[in-house]
């Protein structure tokens, strides 16, 4: 590491503590934009953390610090793309201009919906959530694809690498901040979920497991047996905040992204180091619960609280799910439109409950029909086409890390309607960007 990049991760850091402790939203994105402009090799991994900082809603007046943060780098973006004359284009572009015309046809579905529109409160706040959250995730996700194609694939190395590096400094700092924080709501009086204000549980714990890879990645590293012990308690407080959420699509999730590491980190290997990296982090773990200083019972209590009831298991889930599938055949094309308020305002009729419909995939198929996921499914094929993962997983772990927080991301997004929350847009751009680079440019 550089004298350049140690000063630059630990300005971040800093600004990291202040944003977190001081709650300024303001100042920070401004804080943090400063330091991308001035250390750009920071960029990447300002938009990866503060997505959880969105998550803690750290709000001010409307205005958070991902918004503005996103929207400082969108000037950013075009100011540098109009400067080095950049095309705007890039490879299989077709995949998110067809989405695009997609999501632009299910906002005009549902503005001509006056059942939806009088549920929702009128057209105002419908149009309000798509072009302040829907349009300007696909325009950024536009604008760092050719940013990132211009710098190269070192530059994105050196971006994920910074990501590695503070990792987990940063789930500590969270650690802190938590502890200090928390508030406690009881669950039928059998299991007390603890989580911080106005922010979904089950969401938080997701994200943050989607850090694993980064925390992973220290751990295969052949130097520096600090940032093994670094990475070992970082694993280890992800685990216990994922418990203390008693969120059982985090618990899931977590499993899942531990699997994945494992396999692609090359951990099974008896050959290999990180074999016997793997084994300790086991033992660690099993003393953990065996000593009972993580209750792991709380999540097992949540899973078989109602028996074979599967509805109250998944916390209705599976009748929105149920609803939508049977909703299908009367608009299987084009959908009941883009908005939440057309997912609540039906299951409500449907279920009883007016709630969205908690996966990525089947939100899709309601909101937009069969062409919607259709199209959905291949742009998000795109960055793992021609078996990258496997490419990477043999030739650069490096580059290996983003596909796989943007999988876990999208595992998670089978129980959460979150498709347009700001990180998956952001590892989409990641990965189309590298994969682009990889597979067809001469790097």
């Amino acid at each position: 590491m550089t004298e350049n990049s140690k000063v630059a991760n630990f300005l971040f850091l800093l600004s990291m503590v202040f944003v977190l402790f001081q709650k300024q939203p303001i100042l920070g994105a401004l804080m943090f934009f400063s330091l991308g402009i001035v250390f750009q090799e920071l960029i990447i991994a300002q938009l990866i953390f503060v997505t959880l900082f969105e998550s803690a809603l750290i709000v001010e007046s409307g205005i958070t610090i991902g918004k503005l943060l996103t929207f400082l780098y969108v000037v950013y973006f075009i100011v540098f793309i109009i400067i080095k004359k950049l095309k705007l284009k890039f490879r299989n572009i077709n995949y998110i201009i067809i989405f695009s015309i997609i999501s632009i046809i299910g906002l005009l579905n549902v503005l001509f919906n006056q059942e939806v529109i009088n549920f929702a409160g009128g057209a105002k706040t419908i149009l309000t959530d798509v072009f302040l959250k829907y349009m300007p995730r696909i325009l950024f996700f536009i604008l760092i694809n050719i940013y990132i194609k211009n710098k190269g694939i070192n530059f994105i190395k050196e971006s994920i690498l910074n990501v590695t590096k503070t990792v987990n400094y940063f789930i500590i700092i969270l650690l802190i901040y938590f502890t200090l924080n928390f508030q406690i709501a009881s669950w039928f009086n059998l299991v007390d979920r603890f989580f911080l204000e106005n922010i979904d549980p089950n969401e938080f714990s997701i994200i943050i497991i989607s850090f694993i890879p980064f925390v992973a990645f220290n751990l295969i590293k052949k130097k520096h047996f600090y940032l093994k012990i670094l990475s070992f308690a970082a694993y280890g407080i992800i685990f216990y905040l994922t418990i203390l959420t008693a969120s059982r699509s985090g618990f899931i999730t977590f499993i899942f992204a531990t699997f994945i590491i494992i396999y692609f980190f090359g951990f099974i290997k008896i050959s290999n180091r990180s074999f016997f990296t793997t084994i300790g982090l086991l033992v660690v773990i099993i003393i953990v619960l065996d000593a009972g200083i993580i209750d792991i019972d709380k999540i097992f209590v949540r899973f078989t609280f109602y028996g074979n009831d599967l509805s109250m298991t998944t916390a209705r889930r599976v009748d929105f799910w149920k609803n939508a599938i049977e909703l299908f055949p009367h608009r299987p094309f084009i959908g009941y439109g883009l908005s939440p308020f057309a997912s609540r305002y039906y299951n409500g009729i449907g279920t009883g409950t007016p709630n969205v419909m908690h996966n990525i995939f089947i939100q899709t198929l309601f909101q937009l029909g069969l062409f919607g996921l259709i199209s959905l499914i291949l742009l998000l094929k795109h960055p793992f086409e021609n078996k990258i993962l496997f490419k990477l997983r043999e030739k650069d772990k490096v580059l290996l890390q983003p596909y796989l927080s943007f999988l876990i991301l999208l595992f998670g997004g089978m129980s959460l309607s979150w498709l347009w929350r700001e990180l998956i847009w952001i590892y989409l751009a990641v990965c189309y960007a590298i994969t682009n680079l990889i597979l067809y440019e001469d790097t």
